[in-house]
């Protein structure tokens, strides 16, 4: 079973960023990023959008890394559908 927010941990891997510089970018202790990235945790809400800039993260790109097991969400593009 692949660990939870592998996606994630891959993006922190690629920019060199450990739990504790992700941590204080986002002005948490290492050890909440820690429990975060096992699903110990979690991630607050409000949390999610500080982990994407301090990871340069698209908005697209969020239901991917955040929410892995959630099935997609179908955007309309456009006017309103009616």
């Amino acid at each position: 079973m692949a660990k939870p927010f592998f996606r994630l941990r891959m993006k922190m891997a690629e920019q060199d960023v450990t739990q504790q510089e992700l941590g204080r970018r986002i002005g948490r202790s290492a050890s909440y990023v820690s429990a975060a990235l096992t699903g110990k945790g979690g991630w607050d809400s409000r949390d999610i959008p500080k982990v994407a800039r301090a990871l340069n993260i698209p908005r697209d790109e969020w239901t991917d890394l955040f929410f892995p097991d959630q099935p997609p969400v179908l955007q309309v593009k456009g006017g309103r559908a009616g």
